[in-house]
């Protein structure tokens, strides 16, 4: 009950205090970002609201880590312990989380939405940099994970626009190009994007968009909203959404390009779902949720019924979103030495740290 208290208090006080937050709109195009990068940003000038969002920010974790015990914060990890370390440092990533993480003063890009089109060129050259930096395994899905649930889905892209993705196939990177083929109203606005590759033997991508804190937007609300279902966070909202998601996927079956799910956390909770309840159209691999809430019991034992078993869920260290519900299938928690408060934990980028470890999660601790 404590936990569920402190998400109460996540879903509900965050876009209170963070009103006056601050987005620069911005205009809408149907081309692929620019190929310079890092693109020509136009600096932004420091006003209160800014000020007063980050205060708010800060206050607001504050609180929710004195409210948190260490248990709370702490994942049940697998017996034997199945831990890998990861040391890595790209500088344009690093810059990234420093000037446009969630916790920016000037320009928050992470888990904040915008329509404004250099926001999509700033993630588009990191997905380029990844591709061409990043070293194949774990951390280059979990960076590229990380920046297309965290960053790219809450950008408003507009159908028709092209976007490359950097994949992994057979032990090679290849930088393959996505068409902004169909955007998903999942309910009052919600969206999830569907992107299809235009090559061949490339699984197709439907990206879930997390909690929206536009306190001023009806869809920041129906967000809101889903956060708190009783039924399990953002469940009867994928119900509402089930047949679209239903006929896209079938779309993109029909055209040999079966689709993963990807989302952080909201929208982590409605890729399980759809993953689960849309199984027999999904990719067999390649379905991630970052830093997702977990699903009802009930949900939970579906998963065992499943023929495809490939969807994976990360967690990070001290985020307490993770911790309501039932978490399913393989669980890696990510970790740096130092634990972050709930917040941090929650909207950080991992992959921007030089140093953090991947743990199995035990699903069912005794």
């Amino acid at each position: 009950m404590k936990a569920l208290f402190l998400i109460f208090i996540l879903a509900w006080g965050l876009p209170i205090l963070s009103i006056a937050e601050n987005l620069d709109l911005g205009p809408n195009h149907l081309a692929a970002c620019d190929d310079q990068c890092p693109p020509a940003i136009a600096e932004k000038l420091q006003t209160w609201k800014d000020r007063m969002r980050l205060r708010a920010l800060k206050n607001l974790d504050q609180l929710l880590d004195w409210s948190a015990s260490e248990k709370q914060k702490a994942f049940p990890l697998a017996h034997p312990l199945q831990e890998k370390t990861i040391v890595e440092r790209i500088s344009e990533v690093e810059e990234f989380s420093e000037k446009y993480g969630y916790f920016s003063l000037k320009r928050p890009v992470v888990g904040t939405v915008s329509s404004d089109e250099s926001d999509l060129e700033l993630v588009c050259c990191l997905l380029r940099t990844l591709y061409e930096k990043a070293p194949l395994g774990d951390y280059f899905e979990i960076a590229v994970a990380e920046i297309l649930t965290k960053a790219l889905a809450y950008r408003d892209v507009k159908v028709g626009q092209k976007i490359f993705i950097p994949i992994e196939i057979d032990g090679k990177a290849h930088f393959e190009s996505f068409i902004v083929d169909h955007i998903i109203n999942i309910w009052h606005g919600m969206p999830a994007i569907g992107l299809i590759p235009e090559r061949q033997g490339i699984a197709s991508i439907l990206l879930f968009r997390g909690t929206d804190f536009s306190f001023d937007s009806e869809r920041g609300w129906a967000s809101l909203l889903s956060d708190l279902d009783i039924a399990g966070p953002g469940l009867n909202a994928f119900k509402h959404a089930q047949e679209e998601i239903s006929l896209w996927l079938n779309k993109a079956l029909e055209l040999g390009k079966a689709a993963k799910v990807l989302g952080f956390s909201l929208g982590g909770a409605l890729a399980a779902y759809t993953f689960i309840y849309e199984n027999t159209s999904m990719a067999k691999q390649g379905s991630i949720s970052m830093c997702a809430p977990g699903v009802s019991g009930r949900v939970a034992e579906e998963w065992g019924l499943l023929e495809k078993k490939g969807f994976k869920s990360y967690v990070n260290a001290g985020d307490l979103i993770s911790k309501v519900g039932k978490l399913f299938g393989p669980v890696y928690c990510l970790a740096t030495p130092k634990m972050c408060k709930p917040l941090t934990a929650h909207t950080r980028l991992i992959c921007a740290e030089p140093f953090f470890s991947v743990t199995l999660v035990a699903t069912n601790p005794r």
